[in-house]
């Protein structure tokens, strides 16, 4: 996947991605094991990183915690968006 970063770190979230663009992402990273929509929560720091975002391991663990409360294996496009909304204006509050 590797693709263009968006953003070189997170203090540029808030100038990221459009949702376009957090879409395609999300559905180049789909696996055909898993139901349509769906995202291996094993990909998250490799679809991070094709979004221009690097996160410590704690945060990826977070992260994970927050997509996949269950523990299914997997998350939905519509998880990541909000959570993706979620971690821009958090991170654009502190600074």
């Amino acid at each position: 996947n590797g693709g263009e970063r968006f953003f070189p770190s997170s203090k540029d979230a808030a100038s990221g991605p459009s949702q376009v663009t957090l879409t395609q992402t999300f559905n180049s990273f789909q696996d055909s094991s898993l139901p349509p929509g769906q995202v291996a929560t094993k990909n998250l720091p490799d679809l991070l990183s094709a979004l221009g975002l690097d996160l410590t391991k704690k945060q990826i663990k977070e992260a994970k915690k927050q997509l996949d409360p269950n523990n299914t294996g997997s998350f939905s496009l519509f998880q990541f968006l909000m959570w993706w909304a979620r971690y821009i204006v958090c991170t654009a509050f502190s600074g």
